[in-house]
């Protein structure tokens, strides 16, 4: 499993989403958060952003290795293979948000695209990032 994921990609696509988590929930969209849900607070301090960097990082090694068992040798296939992620995967469990949870459409919507986002950019940098021209092996 190891040699099939491409770690320069999985080590970019940390540091780019963890910037867009960043612009994403801090810049674009905590007003209209902060809105639907006034009485969440959002955690802070540094303790709380290297966990989100750990459970980032634990999902871009399932991506990474997706990505490298289905072949996705390019930015073009690895951001593909990273839709159809998003589209099977967290698409549904946001929406199920809504059909059970009774939560506003509006936040289902700012969450279920940042994770859009997210798997497109995670899936081109894994599938298309390569250093010193070698491919990772197939496992």
């Amino acid at each position: 499993m190891i040699k099939s994921l491409n770690l320069p990609g999985i080590v970019a696509a940390l540091v780019v989403t963890q910037g867009l988590s960043f612009l994403w929930y801090g810049q674009l969209f905590a007003a209209d958060l902060r809105a639907l849900y006034p009485a969440m607070t959002p955690p802070s301090g540094a303790m709380t952003y290297l966990e989100g960097a750990a459970l980032s990082l634990l999902m871009l090694l399932g991506v990474g290795w997706i990505v490298g068992r289905l072949g996705s040798g390019s930015f073009f296939t690895g951001a593909r293979t990273g839709f159809f992620l998003w589209m099977f995967f967290p698409l549904p469990g946001e929406l199920m948000r809504c059909v059970y949870m009774g939560e506003p459409i509006r936040g289902v919507a700012i969450d279920a695209g940042y994770e859009l986002a997210y798997m497109i950019i995670a899936g081109a940098l894994i599938g298309g990032l390569k250093f010193g021209g070698a491919k990772p092996a197939p496992a």
